[in-house]
């Protein structure tokens, strides 16, 4: 939680961290011939930087609810070839009441469960916002999307809403980037066995963990960013 509220520091300047993330840097994901980025929850572009040093030709399109961050969000990702809105991705469309944290990272659509509140000190939710969601098969119906998705997913247990309005999204999707909560944060979100048997329902076999976060009181996993790629890929990364 420290290195998240040094990235909200750093971020309101302009600046991020760099994650030093070797899985994604692999040539893996070179050989899908990604098209298309979705990042939902980009904060202030922190992965949208990153992956465009990866993967440079994909255009990227990043979704970030709060107001005041999607404003840090925007300027920080001018130049790239990437599209920004200032939208929560969902089951549905509407406004939607949004618990913002006091490091922006822990805000989210859903209440903080106490295991949360207990683990991580600081983190209390300190204001309400009104934003507008939307799904995600809606949003990008009128973009002019490249094949082969990237799908990045970090919304602070919202995972399964995001899914329920995926549905024509997922079917063009090659890889999907997920925080996975293994002890729920917030209530009422999924774990990762929840993410796990969706994601294998829909054709996508699990590949492990790009990154890894512990409890900063007694070390155990918390959560971690899983990967997934759709089965109809498989014969690219294998050949």
């Amino acid at each position: 939680m420290i290195k998240k509220l040094l990235i909200s520091l750093i971020g309101k300047f302009g600046y991020y961290l760099q994650k030093e993330n070797h899985v994604l840097k692999g040539s893996w994901l070179q050989q899908l011939e990604i098209g298309t980025i979705i990042d939902i929850g980009a904060n202030r572009g922190q992965f949208a930087k990153e992956i465009n040093t990866i993967l440079p030709k994909a255009s990227i399109y990043s979704f970030e609810p709060i107001p005041y961050v999607y404003q840090d969000l925007k300027k920080n990702l001018k130049g790239l070839n990437a599209q920004v809105y200032n939208y929560a991705v969902g089951e549905k469309k509407g406004t939607i009441e949004i618990n913002v944290s006091n490091t922006d990272e822990s805000s989210s659509l859903l209440d903080m469960a106490d295991l949360h509140k207990e683990t991580y000190n600081g983190s209390s939710y300190i204001d309400k916002q009104q934003v507008q969601m939307d799904t995600l098969d809606s949003l990008m119906s009128d973009c002019n999307v490249a094949g082969n998705i990237f799908l990045k997913i970090d919304v602070q247990g919202y995972e399964k809403n995001v899914l329920a309005g995926a549905g024509e999204t997922l079917p063009k999707t090659s890889v999907i980037l997920v925080e996975s909560i293994f002890n729920p944060l917030y209530k009422d979100q999924w774990v990762f066995d929840d993410l796990l048997n969706f994601l294998t329902k829909n054709d996508f076999v699990f590949h492990g963990f790009a990154e890894q976060s512990l409890s900063p009181k007694t070390q155990v996993p918390m959560f971690a960013d899983s990967i997934f790629i759709h089965k109809s890929k498989l014969h690219l990364l294998y050949t």
